[in-house]
């Protein structure tokens, strides 16, 4: 009789921590579908420019959702990636695209999986680091002669920061509010963020969803994580910047990945109390517009 409690009870206790787990697993396919941006209806003819549309096979990428836009006498090419709930068509995107185009780069916009255009289960950093890594592969083997690097915002810039360590054909890039590792701790900041307070994060929730992200991702390649690739740059270069008083994600993650860096990742903080910047300042326009310029044009 004890023996069959006890094989109940254990029968009883596997299903429950079963449950448990596969209920996280299927929160993050849930929050994609209900968090996921959508599209201005822009393209860059709206903006004034020619482009074309470009598909990566073997990504997460939906048809047609890399914009390519070429300039004359290009210098490099530079792959650009929006914020969490942001999308290539945004403002910031638009007027960051302008900035490249204006200074000399091609630029390829592209929507994370799960944002804008894109098909897919947003994963945080992990399937996106693989999709920009094959996007970077697909730019090098198209136009060999011209350098590749990246300029990202908060998701996007710790998404292209992670495929710097899948691929070496990603010689440069700018990251803005990154994050330094996927961790329980960031799920915890991030969920406490968008609730307001209300969500402490407490239990196991936070590591069993950054676990959940990496198995999303559909990948047998490890993703390294932005604090590793910081620290393994050798002769690649990483600009990161960071305002200050970030209500979202602490400037603690941008100056972790400077301090590893040793050298590879120069670390610029903004003051001011924003996750993403916006081109409501003249000054900060100007200071960001010349150090992301002088940045390529140095070490792309």
């Amino acid at each position: 009789m004890k023996n069959r409690f006890v094989r109940r009870f254990l029968v009883a206790f596997c299903v429950g921590v079963a449950t448990y787990v596969l209920a996280h697993l299927a929160v993050i396919p849930l929050a994609t579908m209900l968090n996921k941006s959508l599209p201005t209806g822009q393209t860059p003819s709206d903006w004034g420019y020619e482009y074309s549309e470009l598909l990566i096979r073997e990504s997460g990428f939906s048809r047609g959702t890399v914009w390519y836009i070429e300039c004359e006498e290009p210098k490099g090419q530079i792959i650009l990636m929006p914020h969490n709930g942001g999308s290539k068509s945004d403002p910031l995107m638009r007027w960051t695209a302008a900035v490249l185009l204006d200074h000399g780069y091609n630029v390829a916009l592209a929507d994370p999986r799960g944002q804008g255009e894109s098909a897919g289960i947003k994963t945080y950093g992990a399937g996106e680091a693989i999709d920009a890594a094959h996007l970077a592969a697909r730019l090098a083997t198209d136009l060999p002669s011209l350098a590749v690097g990246g300029v990202g915002y908060s998701l996007g810039a710790a998404s292209l920061i992670r495929a710097m360590g899948l691929t070496d054909r990603i010689r440069a890039v700018a990251a803005f509010a990154p994050y330094s590792r996927m961790d329980g701790d960031l799920v915890r900041q991030e969920m406490g963020y968008q609730t307001g307070g209300a969500w402490t994060g407490a239990g196991l929730m936070p590591g069993l969803l950054a676990r959940g992200f990496r198995l999303w991702a559909f990948s047998l390649r490890r993703i390294p994580q932005p604090i590793e690739v910081a620290a393994a740059l050798d002769e690649r270069k990483m600009l990161v910047m960071h305002f200050r008083d970030d209500p979202e994600l602490p400037v603690r993650y941008s100056e972790e990945l400077a301090l590893v860096g040793d050298g590879n990742v120069l670390l610029h903080v903004y003051e001011g109390e924003k996750h993403v910047p916006s081109r409501r300042a003249a000054a900060f326009e100007e200071d960001y517009v010349a150090r992301i310029v002088s940045f390529f044009d140095r070490w792309l």
